[in-house]
C-alpha cells in the first residue's frame, strides 16, 4: 500500500437510486483499508452518517466527503507528481 493511502472516488451518485450500492462500495473500501471515500453527484448527508456510524462502531477513520467537481480533483491528481517521480529527480 502506498504511503499516501488509498482514496476511492464514486462518480455520479444519484440520491434515492444509488444509496445501497454506494454504501456497499464505501464499506468494502473501508474493509480493504481505504483512508478516504469521495463521491460526486447528489449530496447525501444520511448516507455519509451511515458510513461514519459504521466507522465508529467497528473502528476505522476513513474520511467520507462529497466533492462537487470530480474532474477538477482528477486533474489535480493527474498533474501531481507521483512519489516515484519525486524520488527519481
Amino acid at each position: 500500500m502506498s504511503e499516501h493511502g488509498v482514496t476511492i472516488l464514486r462518480l455520479g451518485y444519484r440520491l434515492g437510486r444509488d444509496p445501497r450500492i454506494t454504501t456497499h462500495l464505501a464499506l468494502v473500501a473501508r474493509a480493504l483499508g481505504a483512508q478516504r471515500f469521495l463521491f460526486s453527484g447528489d449530496e447525501d448527508k444520511k448516507m455519509q452518517e451511515n458510513i461514519s456510524s459504521v466507522n465508529q462502531r467497528f473502528g476505522g477513520d476513513m474520511e467520507i466527503e462529497h466533492i462537487k467537481s470530480p474532474m477538477a480533483w482528477l486533474c489535480l491528481l493527474y498533474t501531481s507528481p507521483s512519489p516515484r517521480d519525486v524520488e527519481e529527480s
